[in-house]
């Protein structure tokens, strides 16, 4: 059983640190494509208005998600902790593909502890 929670949470929380590093380049991709077509708007940090800013919102969040969820799994001892947050990180590593998945790979290592809570 420790052993599994172990493994549950080494997916999860490597897939969560995935997702928020995709989150982060995809935000760096959205500012350079800011900046190289809106000349006018070189000199802002933030590109508020920007499209890629709410997906990789979206990724961050999805990623420190999970990275609770591995956490909550590998230090909560009580019965149904284990599936309640499992479905949880399965509910934000979907929501993560709305970023890219967290560079593909933190939507697979998510999606695998995910399933693997969810069987026991």
């Amino acid at each position: 059983m420790a052993e599994k929670r172990t493994l549950i949470f080494i997916f999860l929380l490597v897939g969560g640190i995935a997702t928020v590093i995709g989150g982060m380049f995809t935000s760096l991709i959205g500012l350079l494509f800011h900046n190289a077509f809106n000349p006018a708007g070189a000199m802002q940090l933030i590109p508020i208005y920007n499209t890629f800013s709410f997906y990789s919102l979206l990724g961050m969040i999805s990623g420190i998600m999970l990275i609770v969820s591995a956490l909550e799994v590998h230090h909560n001892r009580k019965k149904n902790s284990i599936k309640y947050w499992s479905t949880v990180a399965l509910a934000f590593t979907i929501i993560s593909l709305f970023d890219g998945g967290g560079l593909v790979l933190g939507f697979i290592l998510g999606i695998i502890g995910s399933l693997i809570g969810l069987t026991e």
